[in-house]
């Protein structure tokens, strides 16, 4: 591998023959020069570098020029890191005959050689070389200027080293090493490379264009090879590929180059078959250019392709298939490279018998030797047409030339080339009626030498090529629920159309019967799918004045209006691709004239977007809903629209059925079992199943016979709004992301989520002994809710009766309606430090008896000692929980 160290005074002047390089032989090939020389840089154009591969560029050429070195990127052009050429930045460091050469000058150093190491590297300003031991060594002598070493596999590296020794670097990628992976199409090994070959026969008469090939040369076309490469945008059509087998031997005479996808549908699930999308995507087909060996050299590649390849004769038809052939990979540059999954086979070049318009159905055409049938095609004034084989065919076609009447090329205007095959139709030589047409001969030549023809009739279309580009349009449908009339539509400037047309304008006007214009939309951008018909229903389309109400004539015509319709969307969907061509046609309606394509894409807001929650009732994104209602027959009842300040009301709304929420007893319960909703939209309530059922419907969960906790009750519920269309539009969402929200929400009572204490410190303090019991006054004992808020457990409203301090008691003795009883129990059944415990009702002072205040009154034991103990406060509140609370009292020895 003959690697170049060139200076900045003497590149392309010096031969370099020694194996030495500054990078090792694995890491680069030897198709890119290195470059070295030892010069000053232009800052400027240094940090322009940095930009163009920071914004996504990479180089498809480096070399020296008198200016300094030049870059060459894709997208920017050449780029020059100037160099100072002055006698003392003149000197020449270079590698060669496997000797170190200072200014011409050998200095005795002789790096050692090994494969894996380079044999001179540059550290800390100066340069090392590599020595018989296997370790750097320094030569003493300085590095400063501009290195580039790389290849257009690996990149470039540009080292731009100061005085001082300190060196900068700058990665400048190639188009090869952007490339990252490559992957073959699924039926590489099913249906292989296959290699055609003809010999070629010399005609006696050619008036073709293309040089000739020896007679008895073999002519050599391929099939083509799918393949999807990585990262998608990668420049992979800058790139060569190659074959490689698993010993890293690479097939003669084969290169490929890649051609993008180009299909505006996405590409099926059975047309996939392990290839990516469309165009930007990752998808690639190579091919090969047909290439010519001699008698000799087709023998000695045949013997390689039989030899090395071990390819099939898909001719002989007793091998049906690849399992005895050498497996090859596709390579980039020698950079990437696929799975080896692809096989090689060989066959003789069938004969050429069809020719075709490219891109033009239905435009088969018969070749013949002679009187071809004729074949009627029709062509647009001023648009270039190509001739190409039919696919079945691809590759077989040598050289081909047009012929045609001297009168017809000048009355139409026609226009060729023989060696890009493409064809032009400039003129129309009547303006208001189509032209007769003319016959367009195409005189064809295969691969084998044989000579052929075939006989197009050209009709002229009466339309006009409008090479008019509009930019995309994205209509917000959100607009037809204001007020404002205007922001109903859209419009098309015509003033595009007629610049493009030119001077073609007049002939357009006086062709065209605007009243005959027709509007479809497409969903492929070559609008060659089944078009929905607009115009009448949902869109409205109108050709106006500048005013945009006036009907337009083609004097003053100036923009298409687009009424869109809110409740009729004309079956198109939201977030969808779409393509609004408009037709114009001749004056009776039967012929177009021209038309317009315009990308449109409707939108609207998602159903999720529609929904802000109220900040105040949320809680870790979970609406925490306390019941607030006291109301018997709906107090448990939860409104969803209450915790939202904006929703879809046109939304479906239901809880969820399949995360599960909990489980018993290895069943599993979803939000659906646990709660219902009184109505499917955001007008409904939302309440706790008194008898909670598993995803199943089953296995029936009753409220807790202690609490009164229902099994859902503060658990985390999820409810999902659905709506296929836009609010109240009937304008369909076209992804499923958009179409839904969901939320969570916890159901709680604000007692039960509360406590039980005593006002002051952690006990409440009793006498011990006391025949008339002690009694807990509210200034001792307190409830307070979730949110800290007090109300008293002691009976605090007046009554004619005591509460009977049972579970059953009917007295209502607590004047926070959010209280429906207290009872209050010893804890523990042998609990003999506390002998009785009952409840005071408050009553108020009559004439006969003084004011009496509410207490729990606690008749304690006669004990020696000071004794902690406790009381069981339970408290049921309105919605029937009942919070049990353990309230430390301590007893007095006085």
């Amino acid at each position: 591998m003959n690697k170049k160290f060139l200076s900045a005074i003497l590149f392309g002047t010096l031969m370099v023959t020694s194996a030495g390089t500054f990078v090792s032989c694995k890491d680069y090939d030897d198709d890119i020069d290195n470059l070295q020389g030892q010069i000053t840089a232009n800052a400027d154009a240094i940090k322009s570098l940095q930009e163009l591969v920071n914004g996504g560029d990479y180089v498809t050429g480096v070399e020296k020029t008198d200016a300094g070195i030049v870059f060459t990127f894709s997208k920017s052009g050449s780029k020059t890191i100037t160099l100072d050429t002055a006698e003392d930045h003149g000197q020449v460091f270079e590698l060669k005959n496997g000797e170190i050469y200072v200014d011409g000058k050998a200095t005795g150093i002789k790096p050692a050689a090994d494969a894996e190491k380079a044999p001179v590297k540059a550290v800390d300003g100066v340069w090392e070389f590599l020595n018989a031991n296997g370790e750097y060594q320094s030569t003493g002598i300085p590095v400063s200027g501009v290195t580039v070493v790389g290849s257009q596999a690996d990149g470039f590296t540009l080292t731009i080293v100061d005085k001082d020794g300190k060196s900068t670097e700058v990665k400048v990628p190639s188009a090869a090493s952007l490339i990252t992976s490559i992957v073959l199409k699924n039926d590489a090994s099913t249906n292989g490379f296959v290699i055609s070959k003809a010999t070629f026969t010399k005609p006696s008469k050619w008036a073709g264009k293309k040089e000739l090939p020896a007679d008895k040369s073999v002519v050599y076309s391929s099939s083509t090879i799918d393949i999807r490469v990585n990262p998608v945008d990668a420049p992979a059509t800058e790139a060569k590929y190659y074959l490689t087998n698993t010993k890293n031997q690479t097939l003669s005479n084969i290169a490929l180059d890649a051609e993008a996808e180009s299909a505006d549908d996405a590409i099926t699930i059975g047309g996939i078959n392990g290839r990516a999308a469309n165009t930007g995507n990752g998808l690639f087909t190579l091919s090969m250019k047909q290439y010519i060996l001699s008698k000799d050299d087709a023998k000695a590649f045949d013997k390689e392709l039989t030899d090395n390849a071990k390819a099939r004769d898909m001719d002989n038809t007793s091998v049906t298939n690849f399992n005895d052939c050498v497996a090859f990979a596709v390579n980039a540059n020698n950079k990437a490279r696929s799975a080896y999954n692809l096989p090689i086979g060989t066959k003789v070049a069938a004969d050429l018998t069809k020719i075709q318009v490219k891109d033009m159905a239905s435009s088969e055409a018969t070749l013949a030797a002679s009187n071809p049938t004729k074949k009627e095609i029709t062509v647009v004034v001023g648009k270039t047409y190509t001739i190409k084989e039919i696919a079945d065919e691809a590759g077989l076609m040598y050289d081909m030339y047009f012929s045609l009447a001297e009168v017809d090329k000048k009355t139409y205007g026609v226009t060729y080339d023989d060696l890009t095959h493409t064809f032009t139709v400039a003129n129309n030589p009547d303006v208001s009626t189509a032209a007769t047409g003319f016959d367009l001969t195409i005189n064809t030549l295969s691969t084998k030498g044989q000579v052929k023809k075939a006989v197009y009739t050209v009709k002229l279309s009466s339309a006009i090529e409008t090479p008019s580009t509009y930019e995309a349009i994205t209509y917000d449908v959100a607009k037809l629920k204001d007020t404002d009339a205007s922001n109903d539509a859209f419009t098309l400037d015509m003033d595009i159309m007629k610049t493009a047309l030119g001077d073609k304008w007049a002939q357009w006007a006086n062709t065209v019967g605007l009243d005959k214009t027709a509007c479809a939309i497409y969903t492929k951008a070559d609008c060659s799918d089944t078009p929905k018909q607009v115009g009448v229903t949902g869109l409205k389309i109108t050709l106006t004045a500048s005013d945009k109400t006036t009907p337009a004539t083609v004097n003053n015509l100036k923009y298409i209006v687009v009424k869109v319709d809110k409740a009729n969307a004309d079956d198109l969907k939201l977030d969808k691709q779409y393509y609004l061509k408009v037709t114009f046609k001749d004056k009776v309606g039967t012929a177009e004239v021209n038309n317009i394509v315009v990308p449109v894409t409707f939108t609207a807001p998602s159903v999720a977007s529609q929904f802000e929650l109220k900040p105040g009732y949320v809680v870790d994104g979970t609406i925490n809903a306390y019941y607030y209602d006291l109301t018997e027959d709906t107090k448990k009842n939860i409104a969803l629209s209450r915790y939202f300040a904006k929703s879809d009301a046109n939304a479906v709304v239901a809880l969820d059925t399949e995360k599960e929420v909990k489980a018993k007893d290895n069943h599993s319960y979803r939000s659906g079992g646990l709660a219902t909703l009184s109505e499917a939209t955001m007008a409904g309530n939302v309440t706790l199943n008194a008898s909670a059922t598993d995803k199943d419907g089953g296995n029936a969960v009753a409220p807790d016979a202690t609490t009164g906790k229902e099994f859902g009750y503060g658990e985390t519920l999820t409810v999902k709004a659905t709506n296929d269309k836009y609010s109240d539009t009937g304008w369909t969402y076209s992804t499923d992301s958009k179409k839904a929200y969901s939320f969570t929400i916890k159901i709680m009572s604000p007692i039960m989520e509360g406590t039980v204490k005593p006002v002051e410190g952690s006990t409440i303090k009793i006498s011990a002994n006391s025949t008339k019991g002690f009694d807990i006054t509210k200034a001792m004992i307190t409830g307070v809710d979730y949110n800290k808020n007090p109300y008293n457990v002691v009976p605090d409203k007046d009554v004619t009766s005591d509460p009977t301090n049972q579970v059953d008691n009917t007295v209502k003795a607590w004047d926070n309606e959010q209280i429906a009883n207290v009872y209050v129990t010893k804890k523990g059944d042998d609990n003999t430090y506390i002998k009785d415990i009952t409840l005071i009702g408050q009553k108020a002072k009559t004439a006969d008896a003084a004011a009496v205040a509410g207490a729990i009154n606690v008749k304690a034991d006669p004990l020696p000692n000071e004794q902690e103990t406790a009381i069981i406060v339970n408290v049921k509140d309105a919605w029937g929980y009942t919070i049990s609370e353990e309230v430390s009292v301590t007893i007095l020895k006085n």
